[in-house]
């Protein structure tokens, strides 16, 4: 069955930018001065920092999210609601993962887009953190999000200890994954139960 809805990155100059703002204002007014953040990243988009992508059914953009790929987090998505409870929040999250090269990136969402997650939360052994203005999704590593600057955090923290064979090797840095091409994003997306429309 051919997928209702279909999937594309945006870059700076598009007119859905226009389109993903107006939602964005819309549905996350929960995020502090929402409309500078938004300036700031669509500043970042046109410098290549912060990949945008867009849902669209017909030509009409129903979906976006936002990536911040030196953090290997996915800082904002949303499906309108009409168009929630099909798949597409979840392909667009597979799409995240695929393009931060980590199959359970950190993800930020406000609370009336939860629904859309839960059972990709609990078929993904994710947890869902909502205690807060936006929920968070983490990859089950039993930590909280803190959205701190992992490089900040590690420069603060103590030296390792000198690593020996017997010790496990470190994980890799956040940003260290190269970002995977999009041609990838079917075999990625199925691994969240949708199905893309080729």
């Amino acid at each position: 069955m051919a997928s209702m809805f279909t999937y594309e990155q945006i870059f700076a100059g598009d007119p859905s930018i226009q389109e993903v703002r107006d939602l964005l204002l819309l549905h996350e007014s929960v995020r502090e001065d929402v409309s500078v953040w938004f300036d700031v990243i669509v500043k970042e988009a046109e410098q290549g920092q912060r990949p945008i992508f867009v849902a669209r059914f017909g030509k009409r953009v129903i979906g976006y999210m936002i990536l911040k790929p030196r953090d290997l987090k996915i800082s904002s998505i949303f499906v309108d609601g009409p168009h929630r409870g099909k798949g597409c929040g979840e392909t667009l999250y597979g799409l995240g993962a695929v393009n931060l090269g980590t199959a359970q990136p950190y993800t930020a969402f406000v609370p009336e887009i939860a629904g859309e997650f839960l059972r990709m939360v609990r078929n993904n052994n994710l947890v869902l953190d909502d205690t807060g203005p936006l929920h968070v999704i983490n990859p089950g590593d039993g930590k909280t999000e803190t959205w701190a600057d992992p490089a900040a955090t590690t420069a603060a923290a103590a030296p390792p200890p000198q690593q020996t064979p017997q010790q496990t090797p470190p994980r890799p840095a956040p940003g260290a994954f190269p970002r995977r091409p999009d041609r990838r994003v079917a075999a990625a997306a199925s691994a969240y139960r949708v199905n893309l429309q080729s």
